[in-house]
């Protein structure tokens, strides 16, 4: 933005002296007359002093109107600013008219704050939780304060609500009314981003829980450790179909191959049940053309089993391989 011109300066100061103005305005008026006289160099009125003079002009009008603010300190701060322009120097109005536009300006970005977040949405699960959208800075920093994680830094909390496309939540416990998670959810995509607890874990989520918040945002979060390991896939949002399982040495696996081109797989050990998922890249091959061995799926995030220990089991024990071939669900 360019600096003011003397013109534009000029067409202010009419605007102020036009009329009957009071005798604060008078006073501002004359002062910065004279400061603009004192601070010429060859050239004239340098650019500082116009610079100077213009947004004291507007920060005067400010004033003007903030002696009527519903903030109650603000329309003592103006008052005690228009009064001023009696009394002090033009240095001293310029420094009482900027802390007082920093005042009114906080104020304005505290509520403008307040009524994103009074926009913000809730999705009750249950009679124990409750998801609540963060809007605010404020709002996501309280958030951030309890769990002891990044979003306690205000910079941090503005970074993440700046994108449009991103939304801030919070899983809320009713029963003892604190927040238990911070989930930050990619919109355009569909898809949980991250999920974290206290100091940044991993929530340890119940699988109907998980399924819950999965349905109540509309999102998928299939690399997500904490849906992950309780098997909350967005394939099974409605319904998790019923499959035989596959003893294979001492431990039990139970197989859902869909669309031909993803695998789950929850493996009982002796640690209890685990789950995989495996996806297959579009190669342009028919599926019923190729061995499952030639498949070439790839290990989702936070798996259980490895590419090499499925390729172990498709290879070694032929059930396993024909549950592959011939177990495909249109899901």
């Amino acid at each position: 933005m360019t600096n003011p011109t003397k013109k534009q300066l000029e067409k202010r100061l009419s605007a102020l002296r036009a009329g009957s103005p009071p005798a604060e305005v008078l006073a501002f008026v004359n002062k910065c007359d004279a400061w603009l006289e004192i601070n010429k160099d060859n050239r004239g009125t340098t650019a500082e002093a116009i610079k100077d003079g213009y947004y004291c002009a507007i920060r005067l009008e400010q004033a003007m109107r903030a002696r009527s603010h519903d903030d109650s300190s603000i329309r003592r701060l103006a008052e005690k600013t228009v009064t001023a322009m009696l009394h002090n120097s033009f240095p001293g109005i310029q420094e009482r008219l900027r802390t007082l536009n920093g005042r009114v300006s906080k104020v304005g970005k505290r509520k403008a704050d307040q009524r994103r977040q009074d926009a913000a949405r809730a999705i009750k699960l249950g009679q124990r939780f409750e998801l609540r959208e963060l809007r605010s800075v404020s709002s996501l920093q309280r958030v951030g304060r309890t769990l002891k994680n990044c979003v306690a830094n205000r910079s941090d909390a503005k970074n993440f609500l700046s994108d449009p496309d991103e939304e801030m939540w919070t899983l809320y416990e009713l029963v003892q009314q604190r927040p238990l998670y911070l989930l930050q959810v990619d919109r355009s995509a569909k898809e949980l981003r991250q999920i974290e607890g206290h100091n940044g874990s991993t929530p340890q989520l119940e699988r109907s829980l998980a399924f819950d918040i999965l349905k109540a945002l509309d999102i998928s979060a299939d690399d997500e450790k904490a849906f992950v390991r309780v098997g909350a896939f967005h394939t099974f949002l409605d319904g998790q179909p019923a499959v035989e399982s596959i003893e294979v040495g001492g431990c039990i696996h139970w197989v859902w191959v869909l669309r031909g081109t993803e695998i789950i797989i929850a493996t009982k050990t002796l640690t209890g049940k685990h789950w995989s998922r495996f996806l297959r890249p579009d190669t342009g091959m028919g599926n019923d053309q190729m061995l499952p061995h030639e498949r070439g799926f790839v290990a989702g995030y936070e798996n259980h089993l490895s590419e090499s220990e499925l390729l172990e089991l498709i290879i070694d024990h032929p059930l396993f391989a024909e549950t592959l071939h011939r177990g495909t669900l249109e899901g």
